[in-house]
C-alpha cells in the first residue's frame, strides 16, 4: 500500500507518464555514467596542466578549438554513414579506448606532450559525450515529452557529476592511472543504458528515426546559415558564454589574489562546485519540469537573462570574492539547471539533419568559439574599465539577451504547434 502510494507520488512529481518510466530511467542512467566518467577525468586534467608553464593555458584553449574544428567533419561523416545505434556504439568505444591509451601513456612515460594532448582531448570529450546523449534524446522524445522530462533527465548528469567528484577525492589513494581505467569502465557501461533506451522507446512513433543522416559538415553549416531559428539559438548561446565567462575570469583573478595557496584555492573551488551541483540537481528534479509545463519554454529561456541582470547589478556595487562566489553559484545553477534543459527542448522541432549535424557544430565549434570571443571581450574591457564599469555595461546587453530569448521561445512554440497539426 505504502509502496504504491510512494510510486504514485513520485510519478506525479516527476511527470513521468505510463509507458515512459523505462525510457526515463535509461536516459537518466546514461547521463549519470557519462558525467561520472568526465568528472573523474576533469580533476586529473587540472592537476596535470598545473605542471605546465602558466603561459601555455591560452594556447591549450586555442588547441581545443582547433581540435573541435577538425573533429566536426569526421563526426558529420560518421553520422551520414551509420544509424543512431551504431553511432553511439562507435563513439563510446572510441572514447573508452582513448582513455585507456592515456592511462598507459601516463603510467609508462607521462611528460608535457601527454599533458597537452590529454587536456585538449578531455575538453573535446566533455562536449561530444554530452552532445551525443542530447542528440539521441531529442531524436526520441517529442517536444511535449521534452518539456516534462528533460529537466529531471538532466538531473542524471548532475547526479553523475556529484558521484564523479566524490570518487575523484580518492585519487591520492588509487592513483591517476586507476582513476582513468575506472572512468573508461563507467563510460563503457553507458552502452547498457543506451541500448535499454532504444528498447524502451521502440514502440514510440518516430518515423525514419533509425536512418543515417545524409550529407556532410557543409550541409550542417548551410542549414545553420539558412535558418533564422538556428541563428537565434546561436545568439542565445553567445550571450550565455559572455555572461558565464565574465564571472569565471573575474572570480579566478580575485581568488588568485586572496587565496595565495594553490591547495586552498583548489579546496575553495571544489566546495563551490559541490554547491552548484547539488543546487542544479534540486532545480532539475523539482523545478524545470513544472516550469516548462506551466509557464512555458519562453519563460524558462528569459529567466537566465533576468538572473544575469540581477547578478551584474549586485557585482557593480561589490566585487569581493564572497560576492563573486555567491553570484557564481547562483548563475551556474540557473544556467545548468534551467537554461541547458530548455536549450535542448529548442532542438526537438528541427530536422534530423539539424539534430545530428547542425547541432553538433553548435555544441562544439560555436560554444568553444563563443567562449574564446567572450574571453577576448572581457580582457579587452578589463584593460580599459574597472570591473564595476564592466558590470554596468553588461546590463543593456542582458536587455538584448532578454529580447532574443523571448523571440526564440515564441518561434519554438510556433514550430511545435505546426508539427502537431
Amino acid at each position: 500500500m505504502m509502496i504504491s502510494y510512494l510510486r504514485e507520488k513520485v510519478q506525479t512529481y516527476l511527470s513521468v507518464e505510463k509507458g515512459e518510466w523505462l525510457a526515463f530511467v535509461m536516459a537518466f542512467g546514461w547521463f549519470v555514467l557519462v558525467m561520472l566518467s568526465y568528472q573523474m577525468l576533469r580533476p586529473i586534467r587540472e592537476a596535470l596542466v598545473s605542471e605546465l608553464p602558466s603561459g601555455e593555458k591560452s594556447w591549450l584553449f586555442a588547441g581545443t578549438l582547433i581540435a573541435m574544428t577538425l573533429a566536426v567533419p569526421f563526426y558529420a561523416k560518421l553520422v551520414s554513414l551509420v544509424n543512431r545505434r551504431v553511432l553511439v556504439l562507435t563513439l563510446v568505444n572510441f572514447f573508452s579506448v582513448c582513455i585507456l591509451v592515456f592511462a598507459y601513456w601516463n603510467h609508462q612515460f607521462g611528460g608535457p606532450m601527454m599533458i597537452r594532448c590529454f587536456f585538449i582531448w578531455v575538453s573535446v570529450f566533455s562536449l561530444y559525450a554530452t552532445s551525443l546523449v542530447w542528440s539521441v534524446l531529442i531524436d526520441l522524445f517529442s517536444t511535449e515529452q521534452g518539456k516534462r522530462l528533460f529537466g529531471p533527465i538532466a538531473g542524471g548528469a548532475t547526479t553523475g557529476a556529484i558521484a564523479g567528484s566524490a570518487l575523484a577525492l580518492q585519487a591520492d589513494n588509487w592513483g591517476i592511472t586507476a582513476m582513468m581505467i575506472l572512468a573508461a569502465v563507467a563510460l563503457e557501461l553507458c552502452l547498457v543504458f543506451s541500448t535499454g533506451l532504444e528498447f524502451a522507446t521502440k514502440g514510440w512513433p518516430a518515423p525514419q528515426r533509425e536512418q543515417a543522416v545524409q550529407g556532410g559538415i557543409l550541409d550542417g553549416l548551410r542549414e545553420i546559415i539558412a535558418s533564422p531559428y538556428l541563428m537565434k539559438i546561436i545568439v542565445y548561446l553567445i550571450f550565455i558564454s559572455l555572461f558565464g565567462t565574465t564571472i569565471y575570469l573575474q572570480i579566478t583573478n580575485v581568488a588568485k589574489l586572496e587565496l595565495v595557496d594553490r591547495d586552498m584555492r583548489t579546496s575553495y573551488f571544489a566546495k563551490l562546485n559541490l554547491l552548484v551541483q547539488f543546487g542544479v540537481l534540486g532545480v532539475q528534479l523539482a523545478l524545470v519540469g513544472p516550469l516548462l509545463r506551466k509557464l512555458g519554454l519562453t519563460f524558462a529561456l528569459i529567466l537566465l537573462p533576468v538572473v544575469s541582470a540581477g547578478c551584474f547589478l549586485v557585482l557593480s556595487g561589490s566585487g569581493t570574492l564572497f560576492a563573486l562566489s555567491c553570484i557564481d553559484v547562483v548563475s551556474r545553477i540557473a544556467t545548468y539547471g534551467i537554461a541547458v534543459p530548455s536549450r535542448e527542448v529548442l532542438f526537438t522541432v528541427v530536422s534530423r539533419q539539424a539534430k545530428y549535424k547542425s547541432k553538433n557544430v553548435i555544441d562544439t565549434i560555436v560554444i568553444r568559439g563563443a567562449d574564446s570571443f567572450a574571453s577576448a571581450t572581457f580582457e579587452l574591457m578589463r584593460s580599459h574599465l574597472t570591473f564595476s564599469s564592466i558590470c554596468l555595461l553588461m546590463l543593456p546587453l542582458t536587455g538584448a539577451w532578454l529580447f532574443a530569448a523571448n523571440r526564440l521561445g515564441r518561434q519554438q512554440n510556433k514550430l511545435a504547434q505546426e508539427q502537431s497539426k
